[in-house]
């Protein structure tokens, strides 16, 4: 939900791609990012204090960073789970084989 307060804003309101390289990413099916030399921050400062300046957009980068909070727990937790379930498969195995 919150993609829509980022992408839709960006999309309306901004170059919001311009870190890319387009045509390699198109060409080759992966994203390829732009030397940075090819990236003018006289042209990319003014259009991102522009999206600062969105009450949208600046709710919708809470929300990401909420979001991505959220899933970097749940990740840690799934992590430890999982680690503590294959101790359990591998002592089972090394049970069957005495």
């Amino acid at each position: 939900m919150y993609a829509e307060y980022l992408y839709n804003i960006i999309v309306k309101n901004g170059e919001g791609l311009n870190f890319l390289d387009i045509q390699k990413t198109a060409t080759r099916g992966l994203i390829y990012f732009a030397d940075s030399s090819q990236i003018s921050v006289t042209m990319v400062l003014p259009e991102y204090n522009r999206l600062l300046k969105i009450n949208e957009f600046r709710n919708g980068l809470k929300l990401a960073v909420m979001n991505d909070i959220g899933l970097k727990t749940v990740h840690s937790g799934m992590t430890s789970h999982l680690q503590k379930l294959n101790e359990l498969i591998e002592d089972d195995l090394k049970n069957d084989e005495d």
